[in-house]
């Protein structure tokens, strides 16, 4: 018996019932008290199959939801739930877009509270715009079927095609046809707009489903001018999509969300007239080896813009550029990037002032795996390259390249398998008062640091400290000639080469425990060399390890000293005011041999368990080797003695 049956026998009349001789028909209280239980517990019934609870645990935010909840509810696409703890201080509210069994797909669209939460009450909810009348619809197409009544503010729909696509979404009534995508007109010829905060791409028609063209859509939802969304799915693009004059948008990818290039054409660029937007969580295929064009993933041209946790592979120019083809595209940042296997540069920053690479991981590109560049001329100066991993980059100039840069700061970083490790290359300006601290370079086909002079662009007035260079090929530090006031502190060559040609650099080796003060030119400043030191720039250094010291420029004070490798190669100390002396590191009979010329007589041997001097003028006395120019505390020979002279 259903409900209205069971009240229509309890407050029965047997007059009206056509049973005349029953008279009036009095209902008795256990019948009354039977009608209200039983519509009591058919009315907790209906309120049960539309509440449930869950015990998933769920980070607290938008995008899609999945609870583990009763079987048999009454919830049906489209509904809007709101899934809440017991105290009401964390919610999730969203549109149902699947309910199967146990499970129940929620796109969450508001939030209260953060962190995560796994006691959920889960009720139906109103759909926003409380003081409003709403209106549900399947998809775009019922709207424009359909005479909206008057008193309809907003609605919602359940899909963009069709109902859970993922394109549902909340409109609101406007008065004139808006400028954007973000509209629908209804049959009755009203506009309607795009009531959401955050605008997923899939509300413009986007699929993700991996096949067709989803560019026109991702350019009309980055037209709007709100934060977009690319919920999870492959989306499938043949050209360009551009952000154009926005400011401070989030453009973000849920968990699995992927742009595939499947065209001749960059994936992401953002206009000069973009400032200040934020690039996060997507994945960007280059597809180089369908489509080999040399053009670049995320491309900015725009100050203070951040791509931030995206992973950016196979494109057949750069990763990512910030670029100041336009204007200066100041104060970028790339944060925790993974870019791998780019024909071109990884993360680039031409004439990118102010700029910031952080953490990214840089794997197997063509040429340099982080730059800061003079793109334009301009240069990138202030920049900051700090905790990167860059690995078998194997072309430009080395892992990390500077470009005419000044002031920035190259710390931290890890470099393998590159051609070099981080090199100031200069070919368009020079480099100055930049740091390079903290780096580990290995197994690099090039030198671990290298200071270049290019086309008579230095690299001036750095600091290279705190790093540690080992089996890189040939040397571990190299400063070019005309590279000047340099300061090479509290490095780890781990035994390896170095290379000094700059004048008045200041370098620090703790293998000599000594400092290498340069006042004029320094080269080949081997491990395994006798002698450290300077020499003068007209010394041949093609066939010999030479280094030098300088201590004072007064004349007759030893200025220099040329090594000649090899056993018996003579090794010249000479002074400022040109005078020789010859060192014969170890001779044939195993001595160290000083000559003051190439063959005199005269020398001062050292042996194996003596000393020896030779041909020694004898002087009667002191007069007499004053005579012969033997100096005041000179030793000069008398007979069979040493003396010296004191008077």
């Amino acid at each position: 018996m259903t409900l209205a049956s069971e009240a229509a026998t309890v407050f029965r009349n047997f007059n009206i019932d056509g049973d005349s001789t029953s008279g009036p028909y009095v209902p008795k209280k256990a019948e009354i008290r039977a009608l209200f239980t039983n519509a009591e517990n058919s009315l907790s019934a209906y309120v049960d199959a539309l509440a449930g609870t869950s015990a998933t645990s769920l980070a607290i935010e938008t995008g899609t939801k999945v609870f583990t909840t009763q079987p048999g509810k009454q919830w049906s696409l489209g509904q809007r739930l709101r899934a809440a703890s017991d105290d009401g201080t964390r919610i999730m509210e969203g549109e149902i877009t699947g309910y199967t069994g146990t499970t129940l797909t929620i796109d969450v669209d508001y939030v209260v509270g953060s962190g995560s939460h796994a006691d959920w009450n889960i009720n139906i909810a109103g759909h926003p715009g409380a003081d409003a009348v709403t209106y549900d619809f399947n998809n775009v197409a019922a709207v424009e079927a359909t005479n909206i009544p008057a008193p309809i503010q907003f609605f919602r729909i359940a899909g963009y095609s069709t109902p859970g696509d993922g394109g549902g979404a909340l409109y609101k009534g406007v008065g004139a046809e808006p400028s954007h995508a973000g509209k629908i007109q209804s049959n009755d010829g009203a506009w309607w707009e795009l009531a959401e905060d955050v605008i997923s791409v899939k509300m413009l028609g986007a699929t993700g489903s991996g096949s067709g063209d989803d560019a026109a859509a991702i350019n009309n939802a980055l037209a709007i001018g709100r934060d977009v969304k690319f919920p999870k799915g492959n989306y499938r693009i043949t050209s360009q999509v551009t952000l154009v004059d926005k400011q401070s948008l989030r453009i973000f990818g849920e968990a699995g969300a992927k742009i595939t290039r499947a065209g001749n054409a960059a994936t992401l660029v953002l206009d000069s007239d973009c400032e200040g937007n934020t690039i996060f969580g997507i994945e960007f295929d280059g597809q180089k080896g369908i489509f080999p064009a040399a053009l670049s993933g995320v491309v900015v041209f725009g100050p203070k813009n951040t791509v931030f946790g995206c992973h950016v592979h196979d494109y057949p120019g750069h990763g990512i550029i910030f670029s100041n083809t336009f204007v200066d595209a100041v104060r970028s940042k790339a944060l925790f990037n993974i870019v791998e296997d780019c024909d071109f540069i990884g993360i680039t920053f031409p004439d990118a002032h102010y700029s910031e690479a952080f953490q990214n991981y840089v794997e197997g590109c063509g040429y340099e795996g982080i730059t800061i560049d003079s793109g334009a001329g301009v240069g990138a100066d202030y920049c900051t390259i700090d905790g990167n991993t860059v690995i078998d980059c194997v072309g430009g100039v080395g892992g990390i390249g500077v470009e005419g840069s000044v002031g920035s700061r190259i710390a931290n970083n890890y470099v393998k398998g590159c051609v070099g490790g981080v090199v100031f290359q200069n070919n368009i300006n020079p480099s100055s008062h930049c740091t390079v601290i903290g780096n580990v370079c290995e197994d690099n086909t090039g030198p671990g640091i290298w200071l270049k002079e290019t086309s008579g662009n230095d690299t001036n007035r750095c600091t290279i400290a705190g790093n540690i260079c080992r089996n890189n090929t040939t040397y571990e530090l190299v400063i070019d000639s005309g590279c000047e006031q340099n300061v090479v502190s509290g490095n780890d060559w781990n035994g390896g080469n170095i290379s000094i040609l700059g004048a008045n650099n200041h370098v620090e080796d703790p293998r000599f425990r000594k400092v290498l003060y340069t006042g004029e030119t320094v080269v080949d400043y081997p491990v395994n060399g006798a002698l450290w030191g300077m020499s003068t720039s007209n010394l041949n250094t093609g066939s010999s390890a030479t280094v030098g010291y300088r201590a004072t420029s007064d004349a007759g004070t030893l200025a220099l000293i040329k090594h000649n490798a090899g056993i018996g190669g003579a090794s010249i100390l000479q002074n400022a005011g040109g005078a020789s002396m010859f060192y014969d590191a170890l001779d044939a009979s195993g001595q160290h041999v000083f000559r003051s010329g190439t063959s005199p007589s005269t020398k001062f041997l050292i042996g194996p368990n003596y000393l020896q001097i030779g041909a020694i003028t004898n002087y009667a006395d002191d007069a007499a080797a004053a005579s012969g120019g033997v100096p005041i505390g000179g030793v000069y020979r008398n007979s069979n003695n040493l003396r010296i002279r004191i008077a």
